[in-house]
């Protein structure tokens, strides 16, 4: 969006101070991308992994594959669909409701049932723009501050996928977010000749 600022009328140094300036707005927000917990390794003894995924994903926890469970991951609980998203960059979804497959057999999760986190981002710049007749017609000098991330909000990159290395072993860091996906707040000056 673009925003023209009103300003005064005539000639005199106050006018010519006010005159020209305009702001522009870019606001971005969406929703996460989506995603399955997987494993570590190809539990399907088939030598390859789900169609267009290098892994296989992994297994629902529920009450006939519990005790199953309990024995690879003593904290197991059983899946439940609106809890499952915890939301905290230390964990972003339960990794304790998804378990491994019995060996030979493909996991239960289906394709893309979890979302990251969304992206909320706004970036502001200030503008200037001052006649130089001796430049010619267009001539012109412009200043720019832009303000990137305005409100320095941050955007979250997709947690770690994998919730086990092996049949036995749990990943430690299955749910972690370690980075980010855009920059904190950035702002930088600009000074532009236009002819």
């Amino acid at each position: 969006m673009l925003y023209t600022i009103p300003s005064l009328r005539g000639n005199n140094l106050l006018n010519k101070v006010t005159q020209g300036w305009w702001l522009g707005n870019i606001v971005t927000a969406q929703s996460g991308y989506p995603f399955s917990p997987t494993l570590s390794y190809v539990s399907s003894l088939s030598g390859i992994g789900n169609p267009g995924e290098a892994f296989d994903r992994a297994s629902y926890v529920t009450s006939d594959n519990l005790a199953a469970a309990g024995a690879i991951d003593p904290a197991a609980t059983i899946f439940d669909k609106n809890t499952v998203i915890i939301g905290r960059p230390t964990q972003w979804f339960n990794r304790h409701m998804f378990t491994t497959p019995i060996p030979g057999y493909h996991g239960t999760v289906g394709r893309n049932v979890l979302r990251g986190p969304g992206i909320t981002n706004w970036s502001l710049s200030l503008n200037k723009n001052t006649r130089l007749t001796p430049l010619g017609e267009a001539g012109n000098i412009q200043f720019r501050a832009e303000i990137f991330n305005v409100l320095n909000h941050p955007n979250f990159a997709q947690p770690a996928t994998s919730i086990a290395g092996s049949a036995t072993s749990l990943a430690a860091n299955a749910g972690v977010i370690s980075s980010t996906a855009t920059t904190s707040r950035q702002i930088q000056f600009a000074l532009k000749v236009i002819f």
